[in-house]
């Protein structure tokens, strides 16, 4: 709830921006509000990844029943637990995997979106994902973005795994190492 407020006063800002007279405000076009957006969200990923994901991380308890490792006192699959599930769900598909999607979706139209005619304009929306990285690596933001969603979901698929969460976060990290020491993206 605090990206929707904070996405809205945001576009405020911008808004006002325009009736500020130079050289503090100038007039603002739609994709810098979503180059703006975008990096806001690229860099809160792993957060919201991690608070999309609690309600799924499910500790077992010695009566042989379940709870939420962040509220112990909330059982699994009872009771409000459903309630959690369901805003994790609509949490986990606005902005986990639409992002990622979107991220996806951006990289895929890149090599002809930048010789067409609003390449421009597409370069400047997109700013978030491609600038981090040299021109012939312009694909990395998604394994950037798919290295951030591993780190943020191995601990809740291996919550009762300590050894698994360890392994599986190294490997993990020394796979993405590898490809970034290989592919060189920056």
């Amino acid at each position: 709830l605090v990206h929707p407020i904070f996405a809205v006063l945001l576009l405020l800002m911008f808004y006002i921006a325009r009736f500020v007279p130079p050289p503090f405000g100038r007039k603002v076009k739609r994709h810098n509000i979503a180059n703006a957006q975008g990096l806001v969200l690229m860099a809160l990923y792993i957060t919201l990844c991690v608070l999309a994901l609690r309600p799924w991380q499910c500790e077992a308890n010695p009566d042989d029943t379940s709870s939420v490792a962040s509220s112990p006192d909330v059982l699994c699959w009872q009771g409000e637990h459903w309630s959690l599930i369901v805003i994790s769900i609509f949490t986990l598909l606005v902005y986990v995997l639409g992002f990622f999607a979107l991220i996806n979706y951006a990289t895929v139209i890149y090599p002809k979106a930048i010789v067409a005619v609003g390449g421009p304009a597409f370069i400047r929306k997109f700013h978030f994902i491609f600038h981090r990285f040299t021109p012939q690596a312009y694909y990395y933001g998604v394994i950037f973005a798919l290295k951030n969603l591993l780190i943020a979901t191995l601990p809740i698929i291996c919550v009762n795994w300590v050894t698994a969460q360890v392994l599986s976060m190294a490997l993990v990290i020394a796979v993405a190492g590898t490809i970034q020491a290989r592919l060189m993206p920056r």
